[in-house]
């Protein structure tokens, strides 16, 4: 997973940050075509029409509105399966939309922030800064990063298989 070597100065950590800002927000790019995947075959059945939803209409459609659009899926797909939405329960699949919303925070993180530089480079993968209304880092170990990464991965793989029902 981790094909940089550990930093020992500024410039390395720097040059290392891009590496895993990159990777996360391709790993992440994962979990949207995974549901494209599955909006386009709720609707269509041939290729060439799928081929074209995705270029006509869902690389028009931000990643909250794929992720609505999924979940109003799964939710009817429940229901017609015989759940019944009461108070004091919630649909089949809300902690994977959660996790999906939760990992998107996480994304933008990357994307969005500022890198911010450690006292100790050998301590953290990446630090990010944000600046809204005062200054918070986010700070991100091996283990917190590889974290997020296999979390990712196990969405992905959990949509595919929805998908494959």
């Amino acid at each position: 997973m981790y094909p940089l070597k550990q930093p020992s100065t500024f410039e390395e950590f720097i040059d290392n940050s891009y590496y895993y800002r990159g990777k996360l927000i391709d790993e992440f790019c994962h979990i949207e075509m995974e549901l494209e995947r599955y909006l386009v075959r709720y609707f269509l059945h041939t290729k060439p029409e799928r081929r074209e939803l995705k270029n006509l209409i869902l690389d028009r459609m931000t990643f909250e509105s794929k992720r609505t659009a999924f979940k109003a899926m799964l939710d009817k797909k429940a229901v017609e399966n015989g759940f019944v939405k009461t108070k004091t329960n919630s649909y089949l699949h809300n902690n994977l939309i959660n996790e999906i919303r939760l990992l998107n925070d996480q994304r933008n993180y990357f994307a969005h922030y500022y890198l911010a530089i450690p006292l100790n480079v050998t301590e953290y993968v990446i630090m990010l800064a944000e600046y809204r209304d005062s200054v918070k880092v986010h700070k991100y170990t091996f283990e917190k990063y590889n974290t997020i990464i296999e979390r990712i991965k196990a969405v992905v793989k959990e949509i595919e298989i929805l998908r494959g029902e």
